[in-house]
């Protein structure tokens, strides 16, 4: 037999052990997710920021490079074109000597910022310094430096001096005299390093923003994953109608619905199995009862008595195996099925039950339907027991059947199935039985409190102070909330109301059908099953437990 289980901690044989029980250890991190989206966030960030940095670091030290050689072929190119011209710009006469052209060419000149210029003749050398830290001069006074440069094979070259990195080139005169430009580069590389620290600053910065951002954000987004948490563990098997609120149409809050509807199934699951644990108590209890009076009494009729309230039990015991098993997947054998048959079977059974009714078949449909015969006919039964439990001796029992088409509405006049029940709740074509008797009205107010919660007479042993109301009309699909409707007769005849419905409407359920109860001013009462025609669920054997157990269920009411 399957059962809801119950929500919350697991039941232990010491209380004070599943208090101080240790947690299982499970695999994964014990950081938290808010750490690791944060962690994560600001890992990226720093990646591509020292990326940016170290980019830009680079280009601005290319740059410093390109600009030093650009300034030197300047140079070499103007004191080529000088030596070219051959002639002293002031005098319009040539040179006499190549230490008068050096002379001449270094005053016309003005060093670049970090730029030197020294002029190498057989009587001299001269230089024209703006370096830092007087670097071009104190070169020029390095003859062994100077001679190092006159006599290297490359013109060109960076070299790494005393006075810091050093870009030069060297341009000769046919004389054999030679004019080397000079840049110093570290100062310009210095202000690279400190624009590179402001970035690298400013980086941090906006790092300990995004860190504090993604802090927040990871906070707002894993918000209803902690609401989670907490209704997870406030919980118990008490109280299942805590949902956690959703909010927009992310995937959090799609988590959010997904979890509500599974605590939705939980509330409902847990409510049958109370209802189900107080039914069987109930109606046990009520023909065991019987039992030990009549035995106690040891009358002639106390043998006859306990035979009759043993039979009762025995029949008790088979409409909860049914109510317990209509909710196991496979539980259906569908076949194709003769409406008219079927009906008049259970007219025969209902008759041989309570022989002292009149019972009576209406609107009977030529048609077949592809349902489990036994399982709606031991539906149909109960609410046939019903009925009987609720009219006097001698009084009218209708059974009826009709096709519910969309495409044709029309009806016979004389119909039993009231008009308030007329519209299906559900699409397409739907088999309608019903079972109609005279008795109490059902209160119309009273039909939203029949489909919000578990309401029996059983539900009253267990603490349900507030009594059931009846409806006038109402539709209880697949899924919803079951209910019994209950009258004001005596307790044995709400007893079996409640078991009753409850059997009729899992049935209902296992054939994606609905249960409906209708009641007009003059007390006429129908509770009926629609059956969906259109049902395109597969046929399906059911195991032999199920079917043994539908079959005894049958084998009782006769």
């Amino acid at each position: 037999m399957n059962t809801a289980k119950p929500i919350g901690p697991t039941p232990t044989a010491n209380p004070a052990q599943a208090a101080t029980a240790k947690p299982t250890e499970t695999r994964g991190s014990r950081i938290s997710a808010r750490w690791r989206i944060v962690g994560w966030m600001v890992l990226t960030t720093a990646i591509v920021l020292l990326a940016i940095v170290a980019s830009m670091r680079s280009i601005l030290m290319g740059q410093v490079a390109q600009a030093a050689n650009e300034g030197i072929v300047q140079e070499v190119d103007e004191f080529r074109t000088f030596v070219g011209e051959g002639v002293d710009p002031t005098t319009a006469e040539p040179f006499t000597s190549e230490t008068e052209l050096m002379e001449r060419y270094l005053s016309r000149q003005t060093p670049a910022t970090h730029e030197a210029f020294i002029a190498v003749t057989d009587e001299r050398i001269m230089f024209l310094d703006n370096a830092a830290d007087d670097a071009g001069e104190l070169l020029a006074q390095d003859n062994a430096e100077v001679e190092r440069l006159m006599t290297a094979a490359a013109a060109s070259g960076v070299d790494e001096t005393e006075y810091g990195t050093m870009r030069w080139g060297r341009a000769e005169t046919e004389g054999g005299s030679a004019l080397l430009v000079l840049q110093f580069t570290d100062p310009a590389q210095e202000q690279v390093n400190q624009q590179t620290f402001i970035l690298v600053a400013v980086a941090t910065g906006g790092l300990v923003l995004t860190a504090a951002i993604a802090w927040f954000v990871a906070g707002q987004i894993l918000l209803p994953v902690r609401r989670i948490s907490e209704l997870a563990t406030a919980i118990d098997d008490q109280d299942l109608s805590a949902r956690i609120p959703v909010e927009g149409r992310d995937d959090i809050a799609r988590a959010a619905h997904s979890v509500n509807g599974m605590l939705d199934r939980l509330e409902y699951a847990y409510g049958r199995q109370r209802h189900f644990v107080a039914e069987a108590r109930v109606h046990l209890n009520r023909p065991l009862d019987k039992s030990l009076r009549a035995l106690e009494t040891a009358s002639r009729e106390g043998p006859s008595t306990a035979r009759s309230s043993l039979w009762e039990m025995r029949r008790t015991l088979g409409d909860l195996a049914l109510l317990a098993d209509a909710q196991t997947p496979g539980f259906l054998r569908r076949k194709q099925v003769s409406v008219p048959a079927m009906l008049v079977q259970v007219l025969q059974e209902a008759t041989r039950l309570s022989p002292q009714h009149e019972w009576t078949l209406h609107e009977v449909p030529e048609t077949t339907a592809n349902l489990d015969r036994d399982a709606v006919q031991a539906a149909l039964l109960q609410l046939a027991r019903n009925a009987a439990d609720h009219t006097q001796t001698g009084e009218e029992i209708t059974l009826a059947g009709v096709v519910l088409d969309p495409e044709n509405t029309g009806r016979h006049a004389d119909s039993v199935v009231p008009d308030a029940a007329e519209a299906s709740v559900l699409p397409g074509t739907v088999l309608r039985v019903s079972v109609s008797n005279q008795g109490d009205p059902l209160a119309p107010e009273s039909v939203r409190a029949m489909v919000e919660d578990y309401r029996s007479a059983a539900q009253e042993d267990i603490g349900e102070t507030e009594p059931s109301t009846r409806t006038s009309s109402i539709h209880i699909g697949p899924g919803a909330p079951m209910e019994q409707a209950n009258g004001n007769g005596d307790q044995d005849r709400v007893l079996g109301m409640g078991l009753g419905l409850a059997v009729a409407r899992s049935v209902a359920d296992a054939h994606h059908g609905s249960l409906w109860v209708t009641s007009d001013p003059s007390g006429l009462t129908t509770v009926g099953l629609d059956l969906p025609l259109d049902d395109d669920a597969p046929t399906e054997a059911t195991s032999q437990a199920h079917q043994a157990q539908v079959a005894d269920a049958m084998e009782t009411d006769r």
